[in-house]
């Protein structure tokens, strides 16, 4: 199994990790999450609580809590895409540092 193999040794190999967690739909976590228990008689999250620190774990259990967005064609617009770039580039651009708050 993946996610054990890449908490295997010291030291977590999140090159492993991360495309087996991250950019999977609602229903794909759930059944990530259902089959590991399945096998190992253990949660997830509980297994990844001890192997995982930091941005990485925070990016993680986000991923995990599988509250990802349906995609909406009549919200998700070009319109909205641009205006997401701008802030993001305001919040970043043209000052010292970054607008944390705002990201």
């Amino acid at each position: 199994d993946i996610i054990k193999k890449s908490a295997k040794g010291i030291g977590t190999d999140e090159l492993l990790l991360y495309p087996v967690v991250c950019g999977r739909t609602n229903k794909e976590i759930d059944i990530l999450k259902k089959k590991f228990y399945k096998r190992y008689d253990q949660d997830l999250g509980a297994f990844l609580n001890k192997e995982l620190g930091g941005a990485f774990e925070s990016l993680i259990f986000c991923c995990l809590q599988g509250v990802e967005e349906d995609f909406d064609p009549g919200y998700h617009t070009d319109d909205l895409v641009a205006k997401d770039v701008e802030d993001l580039h305001s919040m970043s651009e043209g000052k010292f540092g970054t607008d944390e708050k705002g990201l």
